[in-house]
């Protein structure tokens, strides 16, 4: 079934989300007879396949109760590689504030993030909770429970590495009550579900490309998404990521990527800018992808209607401000995540990538200038597209209003990225294909950049140019240590300006104080401490914090 064609959407009135509420005890007394609720549902293959496709729908969101989360975008803005930008320093001041890492317990953007993951693990534990109760065969059964184990996995992963101190469920909630009395759980308990996931959705999930499965998970997707587990918690908390059956090691997470780079019909795309182009989208160089559609659009009126759609909001952030429509290869955006002066110059001056990468303003009629103004925006996911006629882009939407109905899929994880995992691992564990994993990101077709040394620093050095605006940054830095990304993301206008000819504002603007003391988590929400009578406790480096 291809999860193209799904309009991914809540599927039972009565599916219960974290902080959401929950349904009356009038209508979970009655039973209709012509229509789905929660008690007559997840009998079949096809009410199991929708219930996965209301999971992956999770993926999707970025706006939550008003508030802007697009998580990449995000990243971008609280790594070295991106300031906020935006129209101004009031405009979306959650977002302002993660650039700035000035961030509150009251942050709306925090607070949706945390409602977002919780809402997605939720969904997976109802499908685990009843597959086994469910009249299906062995291997549908099997399949099933990987893919929502991968898709908890996920989640779990990117909740654990924003708030590390989280709440950990692996049974659905049936009502509010029950979500009040939990606690905390020590970050090595959630690594461990994580790991205990993915290991299970290796050996249950088909061992197809993205490509073949039509935008499912694969086997190859969960051996990717638990190297990328192992790196964060090896390189953060110093040792091998925990597991029921004995701890993961470099060596095993190593040859698991191994074993996906010789077998698994992953490749890279020759044309690198084409990646981030609808030919780029489920491509054979694709291991796991955030999918998105214009098809079914999302409107302005009300929250609801923005989730019900298949938008991809990140896109119209990205945009450069105001352009006028005398530009025929451009929309205009919003102008949030403008591109670092840093970054631009990592690259070396004939890198193929920068262009593929990087917009500048020499390529944009500008009308205004707005907040951070640098000059530079993300090329890969942005507003670019043609508007004349029939040469419109694919991605230009085609129904509703189009500064929000946006279709760019998000990829999340690429082959190259696994090549670089694998070649990290190498580097680490004395492996003998770092050198070889390396030379073949730098040597795609149309990049053709010399080799260099397969060293630790180089490989990670070559991460940051290949997956750049990518929303991998901020992570990568956390897990190099505090000390590094402290060093990498404090800056002053004064020691970024080297070839800076478009930045407007002030210096205040460019100068931006990492808080070590953080660890580099965000607070957990204060209406959930609220919520939970003081059983959680607030992150070290906020207030509140004991």
């Amino acid at each position: 079934m291809n999860i193209n064609n799904i309009i991914k959407k809540g599927f039972t009135a009565c599916l219960l989300t974290l902080s959401l509420g929950s349904c009356s005890d009038e209508f979970l007394e009655r039973q209709p007879l012509d229509q789905q609720t929660e008690s007559n549902f997840y009998q079949s293959e096809n009410d199991f396949n929708r219930a996965l496709f209301s999971t992956y729908d999770v993926l999707q969101w970025q706006y939550i109760d008003y508030n802007f989360h697009p998580l990449f975008m995000m990243l971008d803005i609280a790594s070295d590689d991106a300031f906020a930008g935006g129209g101004s320093s009031t405009d979306q001041v959650n977002i302002v504030d993660f650039d700035e890492h000035t961030i509150e317990v009251s942050n709306g953007a925090v607070y949706s993030l945390w409602k977002k993951y919780y809402t997605g693990i939720n969904r997976a534990n109802l499908i685990l909770d009843r597959i086994d109760q469910a009249p299906l065969d062995t291997e549908v059964r099997e399949s099933i429970e990987a893919e929502a184990k991968f898709l908890r996995a996920y989640m779990y992963l990117d909740l654990v590495r924003l708030f590390e101190n989280v709440i950990l469920l692996e049974e659905p909630l049936v009502n509010p009550e029950e979500y009040t009395s939990q606690t905390q759980a020590n970050p090595d308990e959630v690594y461990t579900i994580i790991a205990s996931d993915l290991l299970d959705a290796i050996e249950g999930l088909p061992e197809q490309t993205f490509q073949q499965r039509n935008g499912r998970a694969t086997a190859w997707s969960a051996r990717a998404l638990l190297a990328r587990a192992y790196l964060f918690y090896s390189g953060y908390y110093g040792g091998d990521l925990p597991a029921p059956s004995g701890a993961v090691t470099a060596t095993r997470v190593r040859d698991l990527l191994d074993e996906l780079i010789a077998t698994s019909g992953h490749r890279l795309l020759d044309n690198y800018a084409q990646l981030f182009t609808p030919e780029g989208e489920l491509s054979p160089e694709s291991v796991f992808e955030i999918i998105f559609s214009n098809t079914v659009p999302g409107a302005w009126d009300s929250e609801e209607a923005m989730l019900a759609g298949e938008l991809n909001l990140g896109i119209v952030m990205r945009g450069p401000r105001e352009i006028p429509s005398s530009d025929p290869d451009n929309f205009p955006g919003w102008g949030f995540s403008t591109v670092s002066i840093d970054l631009v110059n990592a690259f070396d001056a004939n890198d193929p990538r920068l262009d593929a990468t990087v917009l500048t303003q020499e390529e944009v009629e500008m009308a205004t200038n707005g907040f951070q103004h640098t000059g530079y925006f993300n090329e890969k996911y942005t507003t670019k597209g043609i508007r004349e006629g029939d040469n419109q882009s694919p991605f230009y939407p085609s129904v509703g209003d189009p500064a929000i109905n946006w279709s760019n899929n998000l990829l999340v994880i690429r082959y190259a990225d696994v090549l670089l995992m694998a070649a990290e691992l190498h580097a680490i564990t004395g492996g003998n294909n770092a050198q070889n994993y390396l030379d073949q990101v730098r040597n795609r077709p149309g990049v053709n950049m010399p080799s260099v040394p397969a060293t630790l620093e180089n490989i990670r050095h070559e991460r940051r140019i290949e997956l750049a605006m990518e929303g991998h940054r901020y992570w990568d830095l956390l897990r190099y240590g505090i000390e590094t990304a402290n060093s990498e993301i404090t800056v002053t206008a004064e020691n970024q300006q080297e070839g800076a000819v478009w930045y407007t504002g002030s210096d205040t603007d460019y100068t931006i104080n990492f808080r070590p003391e953080t660890g580099g988590f965000l607070p957990i929400p204060q209406s959930e401490i609220d919520i939970m009578g003081g059983a959680l406790n607030q992150n070290k480096g906020y207030s509140g914090a004991k």
